[in-house]
Formats: structure tokens, C-alpha cells, sequence
């Protein structure tokens, strides 16, 4: 039997804390996610190009651009690519137009999306099964 490739996923985020938990909470699934953190655009940018990851989880503040402007610049290369957007602080207009520009309802709808967003957000890294 053929077992299934497990999914990449690139964590940015500028703190390296923050990204090493989210990290730790999707390594910690069953699924066994390949995952990788950069804590730059730049970095963002290259790892995209070197690996394309299945899923892009990411800060809007980062040190070296925006996470609006790093969406754009993923999306022209990469406009299937999965981006998951994390921030504590939010333009309204900003993200009203990213949201008419790349949000798509097949995040509702793909399982694997789902589950990552469930890990990510309403899991310990340290539950016990």
C-alpha cells in the first residue's frame, strides 16, 4: 500500500517563538507535517521558490515587508498556494481588498485546510492524545 506524501507547510513569522510554536502544534498531528519556518519575506520568498510548500501559514509584520505585500508577491507565482493569515492587528481596508483579491470559499470546504487551522488554533502542543 502507497501511504500518502505528507504536506509541507511554511510558518513566517518574525519572532522565532511564535513560529516554533506553530511549529511544534502542526508537527505534533498524526499527519506528520513537513514543516518549515522563516522569520522574513525575503527568506519566505526564497524557501517558496526552493520547496513550494503545500501552504503558506504567515504574520502581516514582518521586518523586511508586509504580509500584504509578501500575499501579492506569493500569489503572482503561486495563485493556487494556500495562505494562511495570522495577525493580532488588522487595516480594515487592507483586508477587505486582500479579501476581495485572493480569499477563496475553498478553505471553507478542503479538509486538509480545516484540520491544519484546527491544530494551529485550538490545539496544545503538549495535550496528550
Amino acid at each position: 500500500m502507497c501511504k500518502e506524501k505528507s504536506k509541507s507547510i511554511l510558518v513566517v513569522n518574525s519572532d522565532p517563538d511564535i513560529a516554533d510554536l506553530f511549529a511544534e502544534m502542526l508537527r505534533s498531528d498524526e499527519n506528520n507535517y513537513i514543516v518549515t519556518t522563516t522569520f522574513t519575506g525575503k527568506e519566505c520568498l526564497w524557501e517558496i521558490g526552493k520547496n513550494k510548500p503545500d501552504m503558506v501559514l504567515m504574520d502581516i509584520e514582518l521586518p523586511d515587508m508586509n504580509g500584504w505585500d509578501l500575499t501579492g508577491k506569493i500569489k503572482a507565482n503561486n495563485p493556487d498556494m494556500p495562505i494562511v493569515v495570522i495577525t493580532s492587528k488588522i487595516d480594515r481596508k487592507r483586508f477587505i481588498l486582500m479579501r476581495q483579491l485572493y480569499s477563496t470559499k475553498k478553505l471553507v470546504n478542503d479538509p486538509e485546510s480545516r484540520k491544519i487551522m484546527d491544530i494551529t488554533f485550538f490545539s496544545s502542543p503538549h495535550a496528550s492524545s
